[in-house]
Parts: structure tokens; C-alpha cells; sequence
């Protein structure tokens, strides 16, 4: 009964909560196929049944509506490949779908999530470093929407389409500084008791001068580094260097008040990274791995595909 009890994040969690951990609970009978079944797990399934059945059974007669109806119980979006990768991997990176700052979190891979979060398994925190890097923001922000001023990350535009540096899953660069820049942003938020939203801000003021702060933003800019050479792009590595952008210095009101590169270092790193992924487009092309009509360009892009790793 215990294992039907399951830990549930969402999105607002990994923004707020100083450290990964769950304030509620999904009760998980989805892989259920039969009533009967459902009914030996009382009193969990009672509580489905007086909650979650009234609002069912009050959909229409359509064709989407029907297996609803009839699996009551059931999830309506679950994902069992992404719990199936979760179950092999040591940790789930996360991240809310809308959000202030572009700020990913580790949380554990037995937990649910909501479809607030977006949801990466990983055994590594390669991946972890790549994302978090402003490499993977400024493709992040140009193929994303807005909601507000918040940044709205759609996993089917930001992630699937990214191009990650060559043999990143071994690199043990981009490990150790991904290891070290989440340990220290996690004693951080802890002494600090604040979550990502606010720990960002911080990060982001110029007036900002505190230690634990000052830290991070040496480690971030480290991180960044390693994720430039990853990909060969040594010259990058050693020219490019984040300053606090105004309304004087910055164009883009979506950069205006962040500590990150001048609007031409961006370009440079967007370009590259616009020209990979041409590249390994064409060849999974020549390979017959995909048509050519799915090359992504900055115009393509839609706002509102459902992320592949989205779920509820």
C-alpha cells in the first residue's frame, strides 16, 4: 500500500522550496485496469473514488472523454516511459515550466511531478552543468515564449532541439563542476532558507555583495567555461566573461537586470549553436534518421507543443 503513496512535486515546489522535497502526495493506481482491482487497495481507493470519480463521470460522451470515464481512477496524461527512465537513473532533473530565472533542480527519481515541471531522468550531473550553463539559456530564452515577464521553457523547443557538446555523458569536467556549483547553490539556499526564485535574484543584483552569492556567480561562470570547451570552443571560453546588463548598456529588456554576457558574446554562442544543430540535422537527413522537413528554424518553432517529458 505504502509504494501507491508517491512523493508529488510541481512546478511552483522547485521555485520556492529551499531544498528538493515533496509538501504533497499522489495516490498512484493508474497501472490498475479493473475496478476490482482499484477496490483491494482501500482506503486509497476510496479516496479516488469520492474525489476523483464526480468529476469523470461529469465529462461528455466524446471519444477522449470515454476511457476516462471508464478508468476513473486512472491518470489522464501519465507518462510510463519517463518513469521507466527514472527507475534507472539516480536523480531527476527539474525545472518549473514557467519561471523568472532558467533554474534546474535535482529531485529524487521516485518521486511525480506535475505537468508544471519538466522532467529530465540523468545519472550524472553533466547534464545537470550543460543546462543550468547560459549556454543552454540563451537557446532557452530565443525559443521560448513569455508569460508575463516569466520565462515559459517548453521542453519540445528548448530541450529536444538543443545540440549538447560531443560525449558530454562522459566527461568528467563538466561533472565535477556541476557537482560542485549544485553543492554550493544547495548549502546556500539552505542557510539562506530561500528557493531558486529568490536566490536568483540575489544572484542577479549588482549591489549584491555577499559571500555565499559572490561564490556562486564565480562557480556559474566556471560552469559556463567548461561547457564552452565541451564543445571545442576554447576562444569563447577564454573571451567571454558575464557583466550586469542595465536598460543602458542592454537592449533586450529580457536581459536587462541579469548578470550575464553582453548582447554580442550571446550572438556568438547562439550562432554556433544554431549552426550544430544544422549540422547534425543534415546528417540524421543523409542517414534517413529524419526528414528534412522537420529542420527547426527561429520562426518554426511551436508555442504550444506539449513538452514530451511534461506530465501529470
Amino acid at each position: 500500500m505504502k509504494n501507491r503513496v508517491i512523493p508529488y512535486v510541481g512546478g511552483e515546489e522547485i521555485n520556492v522550496e529551499p531544498v528538493p522535497c515533496a509538501k504533497r502526495f499522489s495516490i498512484f493506481l493508474t497501472d490498475l485496469e479493473t475496478a476490482t482491482e482499484v477496490a483491494q487497495y482501500s482506503p486509497l481507493s476510496k479516496i479516488v473514488e469520492e474525489r476523483v470519480k464526480p468529476e469523470r463521470m461529469r465529462l461528455g460522451e466524446n471519444p477522449n472523454n470515454i476511457p476516462l470515464k471508464r478508468r476513473w481512477w486512472a491518470y489522464q496524461a501519465h507518462r510510463p516511459e519517463l518513469y521507466r527512465l527514472l527507475k534507472c537513473s539516480t536523480f531527476a532533473i527539474c525545472n518549473s515550466q514557467v519561471s523568472k530565472h532558467l533554474a534546474f533542480a535535482c529531485y529524487p527519481p521516485d518521486y511525480m511531478f506535475a505537468h508544471t515541471a519538466s522532467v529530465i531522468p540523468a545519472s550524472g550531473l553533466q547534464v545537470f552543468a550543460i543546462l543550468q550553463s547560459r549556454v543552454h539559456e540563451i537557446w532557452a530564452r530565443f525559443f521560448s515564449s513569455s508569460m508575463k515577464d516569466d520565462l515559459r521553457y517548453a521542453p519540445s523547443d528548448c530541450f529536444e532541439t538543443f545540440p549538447f557538446p560531443p560525449g558530454y555523458e562522459t566527461e568528467p569536467a563538466l561533472e565535477t563542476v556541476g557537482q560542485t556549483y549544485h553543492d554550493h547553490r544547495a548549502a546556500l539556499m539552505v542557510a539562506a532558507n530561500e528557493g531558486m526564485t529568490k536566490t536568483y535574484n540575489r544572484f542577479h543584483k549588482s549591489d549584491e555583495r555577499g559571500e555565499p552569492i559572490r561564490r556562486l556567480r564565480e562557480l556559474h561562470d566556471e560552469m559556463d567555461r567548461a561547457v564552452l570547451r565541451a564543445y571545442g570552443w576554447d576562444d569563447l571560453a577564454d573571451e567571454l566573461r558575464p557583466v550586469f546588463l542595465t536598460e543602458e548598456t542592454e537592449d533586450d529588456h529580457t536581459y536587462q537586470g541579469r548578470y550575464f554576457w553582453p548582447a554580442e558574446a550571446r550572438d556568438r554562442v547562439l550562432a554556433r549553436l544554431l549552426a550544430l544543430n544544422a549540422e547534425r540535422h543534415a546528417e540524421e537527413v543523409a542517414a534517413g534518421l529524419a526528414p528534412a522537413a522537420r529542420a527547426r528554424a527561429s520562426d518554426e518553432h511551436d508555442d504550444e507543443a506539449q513538452p514530451v517529458l511534461d506530465l501529470e
